[in-house]
């Protein structure tokens, strides 16, 4: 796992940890059953995340097979506009040359 998606993910964890925390906290009014609720489910979404986040990214890497020569992340990026998603083996400029 790359340095930027572990900062990301453990970010995350933190966050869902507090938010369902006093979600929990709000419906049982139960202070150790919400910090039991608050702890296993985040963990759990943490791990989800994280794989989540690496099937995504291995998703957009692989061809479009509708367009031979176009990776599935350059479709994307221009449909979306997102040229931060594109590479320089993704512009027509590289693929023409």
């Amino acid at each position: 796992m790359n340095r930027r998606l572990a900062l990301k993910t453990a970010s995350y964890g933190v966050l869902h940890v507090l938010v369902a925390t006093t979600i929990a906290y709000m419906l049982t009014g139960n202070a150790a059953a919400a910090a039991g609720i608050g702890l296993i489910e985040p963990i759990v979404q943490t791990g989800v995340f994280a794989i989540h986040e690496r099937l995504w990214e291995t998703a957009l890497a692989k061809p479009d097979p509708g367009r031979p020569g176009v990776t599935a992340r350059a479709a994307r990026a221009c449909c979306l506009g997102i040229d931060s998603l594109l590479t320089d083996d993704d512009t027509p400029r590289a693929r023409a040359a």
